[in-house]
């Protein structure tokens, strides 16, 4: 039995260790953030922002959770009533956030308009859901927003244009959501479970705030109620194997069978 889990555990380190070589191995810039105590044996969750205090346990909160990209884009939290909570059932792991302030500030900038934004994650409530993103502004990484509207998701690009998918996500459903293409040239697709979504065009819209958060979004008050397993963003389209590989590592990090 003990020699099946640490196989197990190697295996998952392995994969990630070879997502992180194709996507990032020829020096791009991006993000990966896994939300576990402990990722390629190193610690990557801390309940302060300075990271002097571990994550351990269910419940603790997060104030700091490590880039596993290697570019140093980490996400923190200073203020102690904002920070997302660590989850566990044994299994699965991921960050829970409480519809209200909850968000970790990142440092990412792209400065490309060619990006992949990745995440998988859950909601609970009807209002504007925010998984991850950054304000336009001179960075040209947008926004993915899950959007709840009469009870059919629907997914935005930045804050200036809502565009409507087929989404065939329900609330309270656990996806995996990735947003690929040339940002500035407004040609993107979206792909939900593997599948294509829709194909989006118009929604480049810069505004003035340059927003680089994960969870509740408080200048327009986009908020986040429900569960984050992983995100990536790289700062350039992935090819379609590549595509294909995030969507697995990410619906296994969640759960979810494609």
């Amino acid at each position: 039995m003990i020699q099946k889990k640490r196989k197990q555990r190697n295996e998952v380190i392995d994969k990630l260790k070879a997502l992180i070589t194709s996507l990032f191995g020829a020096g791009e810039q991006g993000a990966i953030y896994i939300p576990k105590p402990v990722v390629n044996g190193v610690q990557s969750l801390f309940q302060d922002s300075a990271g002097t205090v571990a994550v351990t346990a269910d419940g603790d909160p997060v104030g700091l959770m490590i880039d596993q990209s290697g570019n140093g884009n980490h996400a923190t939290q200073a203020v102690s009533g904002s920070r997302p909570v660590y989850r566990t059932d044994g299994e699965l792991h991921w960050l829970e956030f409480d519809g209200v302030d909850d968000n970790l500030a990142h440092t990412y900038s792209s400065g490309t308009s060619n990006l992949t934004l990745a995440a998988s994650g859950v909601t609970r409530d009807s209002g504007r859901q925010q998984l991850v993103g950054a304000g336009a502004g001179g960075t040209k990484l947008t926004s993915l927003i899950w959007v709840s509207t009469g009870g059919t998701p629907s997914y935005w690009g930045t804050y200036s244009t809502n565009v409507s998918s087929s989404g065939d996500s329900a609330l309270n459903t656990t996806i995996v959501m990735i947003n690929v293409g040339n940002y500035e040239s407004e040609i993107q697709k979206l792909y939900t479970n593997g599948q294509l979504d829709s194909s989006i065009t118009g929604i480049y819209g810069g505004d003035s705030n340059d927003r680089r958060f994960i969870g509740s979004e408080m200048v327009d008050k986009a908020f986040m109620e429900g569960r984050i397993y992983g995100i990536v963003a790289l700062g350039r389209e992935a090819a379609p194997s590549e595509l294909s590989n995030l969507n697995k590592y990410l619906a296994d990090l969640a759960g979810v069978t494609l």
